[in-house]
């Protein structure tokens, strides 16, 4: 019976489980958070496309600030029944010059939307950066706690795989019992498929970076780390960070530019309701008037009774206050998101904090005196089993919360736009 286990065991246990199945051609690209932000605001393709439509909006402006173009008419004789001739301009010919002119404000209200319009779309272009910048920082921190816990699970997966060959052979010359080799291959296939689900979880975070960082999927990327000083309470002051935010978040700086580009709309809607003023010259008609040849003045507008604009005044009035609304909820949201993120950031901490480097290093020791004591039968196999589960559950929970630690440094400078992570 247990010759038949241990042979099925055998069989699913891979010789070469941790392992990084990478070709010869794939690169391996070392990246600090730094260095990593570094590319992503150099090659990022959704922050490229962000600012070409700054550009667009310049161009906009550009268009806005450009006069209306002269028209110029020119009328002449067809076909004369009289004379029985045809585009015969010796009978009639008229030349005229027009030009609308924008009175009341309009063109130079149009222009100043347009400029707030480019301030808006830059606003969009930092609060774009600045969002993708918070999603690289989870996912790198994300990441390089998946590395570290794969190097952890291959420290115990190769203690796990020396213990089982040596057992192997004590087992086949009877010096212990076939179901004490089965528990510890048991482990060692438990172990096994955490190791498959953090790997395929490194492999999911790895594609998402290589996205961001606009990579090829050949590059392979390996974290390194830095020391990061972390921010003490002192530095996180509650009412600060609110005055910080109102003056730097370019979500919220462009839900107050949007105030302002309304407010000018509604300028713009309210001059609109006078028409514009069409004047032209006619310095030559030479046989349609009752002087010939005859030279005139035009002067043309619309007669202001029954569109006097009002429909787009009433639409942009509504359009203050709908966006006034959703600053004060802007200003509401920040501030609990801010709230939010220093509490989160504080919690964090102080679990933390209960991983002091006496603890670890006793952690550290125990796992190590744990196979020697198993080795010389001082413990029992389920003794040794339990402490290297406790190992691989607490490092891996202290990998997390280094992880989750610097996530919440992240996330504070995502909702106040402070800079704490250098």
């Amino acid at each position: 019976m247990y010759k038949y286990l241990l042979a099925l065991l055998c069989i699913a246990i891979p010789g070469k489980l941790l392992s990084q199945d990478l070709n010869q051609d794939n690169k391996v690209l070392e990246l600090t958070y730094t260095e990593a932000v570094g590319i992503l605001l150099d090659q990022s393709l959704p922050l490229l496309s962000s600012h070409y439509q700054v550009e667009a909006s310049e161009g906009e402006l550009l268009q806005a600030k450009a006069w209306n173009n002269p028209h110029f008419n020119w009328n002449q004789d067809l076909y004369s029944a009289e004379r029985n001739e045809y585009f015969n301009q010796r009978n009639q010919r008229l030349i005229q010059l027009d030009i609308m002119f924008s009175i009341s404000g309009k063109h130079t209200r149009g222009v100043k939307l347009a400029k707030i319009g480019v301030e808006q779309n830059q606003l969009l272009y930092e609060n774009t950066k600045r969002s993708l910048v918070f999603e690289l920082g989870l996912k790198f921190h994300q990441l390089m706690m998946l590395q570290k816990r794969n190097e952890l699970y291959n420290i115990v997966f190769t203690q796990f795989k020396t213990l089982i060959d040596a057992y192997e052979i004590q087992y086949k010359v009877g010096a212990i019992p076939g179901s004490e080799l089965i528990r510890l291959k048991s482990e060692l296939l438990t172990l096994q498929n955490s190791i498959v689900s953090n790997q395929n979880e490194t492999e999911k975070e790895m594609s998402e970076i290589r996205t961001l960082l606009n990579l090829r999927p050949e590059v392979y990327i390996k974290t390194k780390e830095t020391i990061v000083p972390l921010p003490e309470a002192s530095q996180l002051n509650f009412g600060d960070l609110i005055s910080f935010a109102e003056e730097n978040r370019p979500d919220y700086l462009a839900r107050l530019k949007e105030i302002s580009y309304q407010e000018m709309n509604l300028k713009l809607q309210k001059s609109k309701s006078i028409p514009d003023l069409m004047l032209g010259y006619q310095p030559h008609d030479k046989g349609s008037n009752y002087v010939r040849p005859y030279s005139g003045l035009v002067f043309e507008m619309d007669v202001p009774i029954f569109n006097r604009n009002q429909g787009n005044i009433a639409s942009s009035e509504a359009n203050v206050n709908r966006v006034k609304t959703e600053a004060e909820q802007a200003l509401v949201s920040l501030q609990n998101e801010i709230f939010s993120s220093v509490n989160k950031y504080f919690h964090s901490r102080r679990a933390l904090d209960n991983y002091n480097l006496e603890f670890l290093k006793e952690l550290e020791e125990l796992n190590n005196s744990a196979l020697q004591n198993y080795n010389n039968k001082n413990i029992s196999i389920l003794q040794y089993l339990d402490m290297q589960r406790t190992y691989i559950n607490t490092m891996s929970e202290y990998l997390g919360l280094q992880s989750e630690i610097l996530q919440r440094v992240i996330d504070i400078e995502f909702t106040t736009g402070y800079q704490l992570y250098n």
